[in-house]
């Protein structure tokens, strides 16, 4: 592995196969080397971009290459690599360079950049702009900004401490709302490359309105007329202002001055609309005209003033009032016609038509009206009375106006008649309350005392006179007067005459009168008011009466000087350096900024923002616009970006703003475990791979920096692998030692990498390696020796069992095909007896065998595996053939081709004598061969019996004289097979004295009564010969049997270990044997396992049968690959053995 890096360039967006550099002349290298090395690219990261040509060793462009979308802004845009080599494994490092190219724009993230100034802004203030981002680096990244031409501003390229450039907007002269709105022009990005590229947006400056305006009034005076009596709410007028200032600044709010209560009590004020309405509704007779002083305010506190005249019209809402001045209710009857009763007057408040009256009375009575003047009648008798007739009169007098339409009045009088003149003047309220204003002009009417008499003529007439007040009060009386005849009331001339201020620099005062006489006060400013200087301005004002000597008041007058935005909020700072740590939670605190403004108000109120020239800047902080606290919209990450510039600007109310600006320094935190990145992978390993074999390769990040960055790399748990170091964080994972697929199929390689950051932070990455397997084991059969059983005579194509070999390999090489080894040339060609399916195992038989043949035979079984070579492994197939009952017994003694055998039984035969034995062997084998025998028929059954198992035919009794001399016996042999076979033996017994005698009987028919002596002499001379040959052939047979035991046992011990008891030599008896000694003519050379039965004291053969290996120790015994297969035929010594079993030598 190389220390140093090798280090390339090539430029974004080359071509796919662009030349990059050739890394076999910088290794040292050839082609073929690097061919033959196995020579690869594997990159830092997943993708991979540039790739290499083993042939030639160049290192080209695979994929084209994005320095932005890589790298950002990021500088240098490095692409890091390693070159690995095989054989023996070596790692080289190399990085190439993106190099950038002009193929970006400066782009403005908003189109339309809205900027909002007021219109008494400052000539030299700057305002900041959003800035254009260009994702190119260097000369090709954003050099400068322009704008369109116009007559208010021009731009500043200034530069960031990271490098980048923002623009700043100068106001070059004043700004005026009402002559322009809006002032519009375009900005343009440019950045460094050839040629430059560019990018543009609009800029909109909003001027905001300064309340430089005041509110304008359409007419200074408003003349209307209003019908008396309208309802409320009936509107009076609309006055309308107008403001040339915008927003609150243009809007007007309507209120009425309050010169007078009357009119608040009379009018209201839309304070929007500027519509008067009636408060309550008006009344002519009350008053005819009303002066309102209307004010106009706009938002900025700027006002104005109107006056609205109203002229009250009269409409006919008042009936005539009838008031009777001088009643005479008691009336001497001795009253003369046209004596006075009453003097009244008919009084309508209405005007006009409306107030003009006429009078009548109602009914048929002795009285009559008489006009007295314009508005007064007297009510006389119009004939004599007569008391007598009525004492009392209800005169109704009917009072009736000419408006329309008519109203009317009714008075009813009583009048009684008295015989003398007794009463007084009466007022007709003891208490008068009359309301004068203030300033009111002398001589006016306040109104009308009454005063009545109920008497007639001059005691009826009344008059009107102030009372003088007692010496030393308040001279109350020269305020008002009283007609004396009418009783009206009218005013003095003691009105307020002139209002005066307290000295002051900023007012003086006007006294101006109104219409009706009154006089009222206007305010005048002097010289301009500075609220920052003095913000609020008292004095007094006196308003003096025309009094002797006058009267004044005095009121207190605080004026408020109103705030107008003419100063910009200042920074404490201009700008703000802090440090957060990442990964600190949203909503921490980052710093808080702070301006002050010295307006008041609405325009001292600041408004903190984040100027958007960063989208990620409003990603990662918010301000609150009210305290200035920045704070974290979002986790900062220290390996996204180390600093940001923020710049925050504060707005007062009235549209004024300054900027600062916030360096945020990120602090790094360990917050990144350590990254392990596979970037090659061996995922199947041949098991057969040597030490030092590269599994994977692989690099190890950490995002941090410093000791929070720094790692080390381990595996965890013991495993055939170690970690090897190619680089600083790049490793290769290699074997340490050889593989056993057998063992182990895959590892689980867990590489567990850790920071030396505190605390510190690991991460884990497991690896899946499974081993290929190699073909490096035999098959395995699961028995040396199988043993199978097929019955004599089964049908070709029988499965018999089935073999079964496991291979530890895996797929082809695990994969078991089974084959008959072919027997050497010469040999018994078993394997034409059964067959092996190649791929279950399962071995059946090819035909049916005969088990007197064929009773057991040997074959190899090959089982070989799939892989390339192949490797088998052989194991023995032993078959041992099941008897079946198919063989019947056969005689050997008598022969069967013989009629009759003759034996001969001397005639002092005791009870158990042997007469004969016989003889009858089976070719079946085990129970099939089992023999027994029995008495089928004979010339005196109670004289002779057969041994069941030993086929002797014994006495019954003792023979005597009463027994025919020739005797004939038929014996059944049967097997026990299933079904039984059997076969028939016939005796002929002759009874004689002695052996002379034996001729004779043997010679004569008992039935014929006939003894031809050459018939017997011939039959003589057959028994001797047949005796003789039986000696000689059982002799020989005996010499044949032994010699061949004897070979047999060497040859089979030999060939079969452990020694099968099929041959048995002297004393060769199974343990549970008993030796019973007989008393038959059998040699030493017939061996018989022998079983007595429980009981039997008598030395006879239960039953015999011949020693046979067992299936069980054969299935047991197993045989060498190289060991010849068994015979099919039956060894000599068991043929013999087994016929000497049952047979009986002859006498």
């Amino acid at each position: 592995m190389r220390a140093e890096t090798a280090r390339y360039s090539v430029p974004e967006e080359a071509e796919r196969g662009s030349f990059v550099a050739n890394i076999a002349q910088d290794l040292g290298l050839t082609g073929e080397e690097l061919l033959a090395r196995h020579a690869r690219l594997v990159p830092e990261g997943e993708k991979q971009y540039l790739e290499l040509n083993q042939h030639s060793g160049d290192l080209v462009v695979r994929e084209q290459m994005d320095r932005e979308e890589l790298c950002g802004q990021s500088e240098p845009c490095l692409l890091r690599f390693e070159v690995l080599l095989e054989s023996p494994l070596q790692s080289f490092r190399a990085e190439v360079r993106l190099t950038d190219i002009n193929d970006n724009s400066p782009v403005f993230l908003n189109k339309e950049i809205v900027l909002k100034m007021p219109e008494l802004t400052m000539p030299g203030t700057r305002f900041l702009l959003e800035s254009a981002h260009d994702p190119d680096v260097g000369n090709n990244s954003l050099q400068y900004y322009s704008i369109s031409s116009n007559k208010y501003f021009h731009v500043y390229t200034q530069r960031r401490n990271d490098g980048g450039r923002y623009a700043e907007l100068v106001l070059d002269r004043a700004l005026d709302r009402e002559q322009q709105a809006e002032v519009a022009f375009s900005i343009t990005a440019v950045d460094g490359g050839t040629p430059p590229r560019s990018g543009t947006a609009l800029i909109r400056v909003v001027v905001l309105d300064v309340n430089d305006n005041i509110p304008v009034f359409t007419q200074t005076l408003y003349k209307v007329s209003v019908m008396e009596n309208n309802s409320q709410d009936t509107l009076v007028v609309t006055v309308s202002a107008s403001d040339l200032d915008a927003g609150t600044n243009g809007e007007i709010v309507y209120s009425i001055i309050q010169n007078s209560e009357e009119n608040l009590q009379k009018f209201k004020i839309n304070p929007v609309t500027g519509q008067i309405r009636l408060e309550k509704p008006l009344d002519y007779e009350e008053k005819k005209t009303y002066e309102i002083d209307v004010q106009a305010t706009d938002g900025g506190g700027l006002s104005t003033h109107c006056k609205v005249e109203v002229q009250v019209k009269d409409v006919n809402d008042n009936a005539p009032e009838v008031i009777i001045t001088s009643l005479t209710s008691a009336l001497s009857e001795a009253a003369p016609p046209n004596t006075v009763v009453a003097l009244f007057n008919v009084r309508d408040r209405d005007s006009g038509d409306n107030g003009r009256t006429t009078c009548e009375l109602t009914g048929e009575q002795p009285f009559r009206i008489t006009l007295l003047a314009a508005d007064a009648y007297a009510l006389v008798t119009s004939e004599t009375l007569d008391r007598e007739q009525v004492e009392e009169y209800n005169v109704t007098v009917r009072a009736r106006d000419e408006g329309s339409p008519a109203l009317s009045a009714w008075k009813t009088l009583l009048v009684r008649l008295l015989d003398v003149n007794d009463n007084a003047p009466t007022f007709t309220q003891a208490i008068y309350t009359m309301v004068m204003s203030e300033n009111e002009p002398a001589g006016r009417s306040l109104g009308r005392l009454s005063a009545t008499d109920l008497d007639a003529g001059e005691n009826a007439r009344v008059k009107y006179a102030l009372v003088p007040p007692p010496t030393g009060s308040l001279a109350a009386a020269s305020f008002v007067s009283v007609d004396a005849e009418s009783g009206t009331v009218h005013a003095g001339n003691n009105s307020l005459q002139y209002y005066s201020i307290s000295s002051n620099k900023y007012f003086h005062v006007y006294t101006q009168r109104r219409n009706d006489g009154g006089r009222y006060a206007e305010l005048v400013l002097d010289r301009a008011l500075d609220r920052e200087q003095q913000a609020e301005v008292a004095f007094s004002i006196t308003a003096v009466d025309g009094g002797t000597p006058p009267r004044s008041g005095t009121a207190l007058i605080r004026v408020v000087v109103l705030d107008v935005n003419d100063n910009i909020p200042v920074f404490t700072q201009t700008l703000y350096k802090v440090s957060v740590m990442e990964n600190n939670s949203q909503d921490t605190l980052v710093v808080t900024v702070s301006a002050s403004d010295l307006d008041a108000g609405t325009n001292g109120e600041i408004v903190y923002s984040i100027i958007q020239n960063s989208e990620e800047n409003l990603q990662k902080f918010k301000i609150n616009p009210v305290t200035g606290q920045i704070r974290l919209e979002k986790p900062l990450d220290y390996e996204e970006k180390k600093t940001y510039e923020i710049d925050v600007q504060a707005t007062d109310g009235g549209g004024l703003s300054t900027h600062c600006k916030v360096e945020v320094q990120v602090k790094d935190v360990n917050d990144n475990a350590p990254e392990v990145i596979i970037t090659s992978l061996t995922s199947a390993l041949s098991e057969a791979a040597p030490p030092n074999t590269v599994v994977a390769l692989f690099n190890v990040r950490d995002r941090d920096s410093g000791d929070n960055g720094r790692t080390t790399c381990e595996l965890t748990g013991e495993q055939p692998f170690r970690i090897t170091l190619l680089a600083a964080d790049a490793y290769a994972l290699v074997t340490s030692e050889t593989l056993d697929r057998e063992q182990v199929e895959e590892y689980n390689v867990t590489v567990r990498a850790r920071d030396e950051g505190s605390p510190a932070l690991s991460a884990w990455k497991t690896l899946l390696v499974r081993l290929l397997d190699v073909n490096d084991n035999a098959p395995t059969f699961t028995q040396a020796i199988y043993t199978m059983v097929m019955s004599e005579n089964e049908p070709a194509g029988r499965s018999l069992g089935r073999l079964s070999a496991t291979d530890l390999d895996a797929g082809e090489n695990a994969r078991v095909k089974y084959a008959l080894v072919p027997p050497p040339t010469g040999s018994l060609a078993a394997a034409s007896f059964v067959s092996v399916d190649a791929e279950s195992g399962t071995v059946r038989s090819l035909r049916p065998l005969d088990y007197e043949k064929v009773r057991a035979f040997e074959v190899t079984v090959r089982a070989a595996d799939g892989g390339s070579p192949p490797l088998s492994a052989q194991a023995v197939l032993r078959v041992l053939v099941r008897d079946e009952n198919d063989n019947a017994p056969a005689l050997l003694h008598p022969p069967p081709d013989s009629s009759a055998a003759g034996e001969l039984v001397p005639r002092w035969a005791p009870s158990g004598y042997l007469v004969a034995k016989v003889v009858a062997v089976d070719a079946d084998a085990g129970q099939n061969a089992w023999l027994s025998y029995e008495l089928a028929k004979a010339t005196e059954p109670g004289l002779f019996r057969v041994g069941l198992h030993s086929g002797e035919v014994r006495t019954a009794r003792a023979v005597t004289e009463r027994d025919a001399a020739r005797q004939r016996l038929i014996v059944l042999v049967r097997d026990r097979g299933q079904p039984p076979r059997s076969a028939t033996a016939t005796l002929a017994v002759a009874l004689v004295h002695d052996f002379s005698d034996a001729f004779r009987q043997l010679g004569h028919d008992p039935a014929s009564g006939q003894q031809p002596q050459v018939a017997e002499e011939e039959l003589l001379t057959t028994y001797l010969i047949a005796s003789l040959c039986c000696v000689s052939s059982l002799f020989l047979f005996s010499i044949l049997v032994f010699t061949a035991s004897t070979l047999c046992k060497a040859r089979v011990r030999a060939e079969l270990p452990p020694p099968s008891p099929s041959c048995c030599a002297d004393g060769d008896f199974a343990s549970d044997a008993v030796g019973v000694g007989s008393t038959g003519t059998l040699t030493p050379a017939y061996r018989y396992e022998m079983y007595l039965t429980s009981g039997s004291g008598r030395s006879e053969f239960q039953f015999l049968r011949p020693i046979l290996p067992s299936p069980h120790s054969n299935a047991e015994v197993g045989l060498d690959k190289d060991e010849e297969p068994l015979r099919h035929s039956q060894p000599a010594c068991d043929r013999e053995a087994h016929a000497a079993s049952t047979a009986t030598p002859p006498f």
